[in-house]
């Protein structure tokens, strides 16, 4: 049984059953873990406006959820990731950078984005796939 299952059937979402009638599909399941997740994650600090829209393969720093913050009808692609930590430069430098990260009202961040920690993503702003954003 990996994870995804036995998360779900924590929660009591059925996985597999002779009957399938009774079995949600892999897809319906993803989705209500991730809206799950995001729920969790809204009661940890996380702030998330109206009427955004979100892949099941998105990505959100459930670690420090507690620094974003999302506005009004924002749209992330597939495979996107929002950090509001970085501990990659651990090693390095010898620091961990964390930061929040705020994205306006309107915004579009394309498929496979990432939005590193400290960011301020403007209204309206369309980022495009595959981007790294690393600065306002």
């Amino acid at each position: 049984m990996d994870i995804l299952e036995r998360f779900l059937d924590y929660v009591n979402i059925p996985t597999s059953s002779d009957d399938t009638k009774d079995t949600v599909p892999t897809t319906e399941k993803q989705f209500v873990l991730a809206r799950r997740l995001v729920e969790d994650m809204k009661k940890l600090g996380m702030k998330m406006g109206k009427n955004c829209l979100y892949d099941v393969s998105c990505n959100f720093d459930y670690s420090h959820c507690w620094l974003i913050e999302i506005g009004d009808n924002v749209t992330f692609g597939p495979m996107t990731y929002v950090l509001a930590h970085d501990a990659s430069t651990k090693r390095y430098l010898g620091y961990t950078k964390i930061g929040k990260v705020t994205i306006d009202d309107g915004t579009f961040i394309g498929a496979c984005s990432i939005v590193m920690p400290g960011v301020h993503i403007g209204k309206n702003c369309i980022i495009g796939a595959y981007s790294v954003v690393t600065s306002d």
